[in-house]
């Protein structure tokens, strides 16, 4: 099944626990978030940010769901090379790879626990899937690689 998957800051505020909410992407509940999920694992991932969204909120609004990464809901590989990837709407305008701030687009896998979002940016078949072209801003002084061993 095709989901959006994103991070549920209300639940993060309310409780404190990190939250996911999986939104299904296909079928007769397309739209509808259909479950909510401390770890998620998804295949063959998009990430997507609305512009129009993003910047109403750069602009002072309130937040909204506008970045989601897209893929198939699955169990999958819990070895790899993991890097730790980030968004974050004031600024960036895509999703990066956290430390080189490399745009990233897609990705071969994505997982998202307490620890946060981690991808593997490589594929058999499709090689790096990341952009060549670097972002300008530098936030965080290192590339941080993270192997996910959940």
């Amino acid at each position: 099944m095709i989901v959006d998957s994103y991070l549920n800051l209300n639940e993060l505020k309310r409780t404190g626990k990190v939250t996911y909410s999986i939104r299904a992407h296909e079928g007769p509940k397309k739209g509808l978030v259909v479950g909510h999920e401390n770890r998620v694992l998804l295949r063959d991932v998009t990430m997507h940010v609305g512009s129009a969204a993003q910047k109403r909120i750069r602009a002072g609004a309130a937040k909204e769901v506008h970045a989601v990464v897209r893929g198939t809901l699955v169990q999958g590989p819990k070895s790899g090379d993991w890097v730790r990837i980030r968004y974050n709407p004031r600024l960036f305008e895509t999703f990066v790879v956290a430390g080189s701030e490399q745009p990233i687009h897609r990705a071969a896998w994505v997982v998202l626990d307490k620890d946060g979002a981690h991808a593997i940016l490589h594929s058999a078949d499709k090689g790096l899937l990341v952009s060549k072209n670097p972002s300008r801003r530098r936030i965080e002084p290192r590339h941080e690689v993270t192997l996910w061993n959940g």
